[in-house]
């Protein structure tokens, strides 16, 4: 009993609530800024993509290719300053959502480049260099 009553006075010990306060903000600020990023770079990364394909595919015109590469975007350009508005009035709940779409966008995103580089391989294989 001894030991365990020392264990209790000296690691069950008051926490400051103010500095749990400070740190949840914090750390809320750190993520909408994480979020916000991610949203945005993952968005320029497509949008720089999508003229790398229409490059691509005037380099197949001019090689006589019959078909072009179709690309379409799956990342919507979210805003961030909403999304943060939404996650407060929610109370963190609209967070969640906000979470679930950093995952979705790039799996949609990384789906449409299997089916480009599909469509892109074949129309390689069947060009005819001259």
């Amino acid at each position: 009993m001894g030991s365990i009553v020392y264990d209790m006075r000296n690691e069950e010990t008051e926490k400051n609530a103010v500095l749990w306060v400070v740190l949840t903000i914090l750390i809320g600020i750190v993520w909408f800024y994480i979020a916000h990023f991610l949203n945005k770079d993952f968005r320029k990364h497509e949008l720089r993509e999508r003229r790398l394909i229409s490059l691509i595919n005037n380099v197949l015109r001019k090689y006589g290719t019959l078909g072009i590469v179709k690309f379409e975007g799956k990342v919507p350009d979210r805003s961030a300053l909403l999304y943060i508005i939404l996650t407060i009035i929610t109370l963190g709940f609209f967070g969640l959502y906000w979470i679930y779409t950093l995952a979705k966008d790039p799996n949609e995103h990384f789906k449409q480049h299997r089916v480009m580089e599909n469509q892109l391989v074949g129309f390689l294989e069947n060009l005819q260099f001259t």
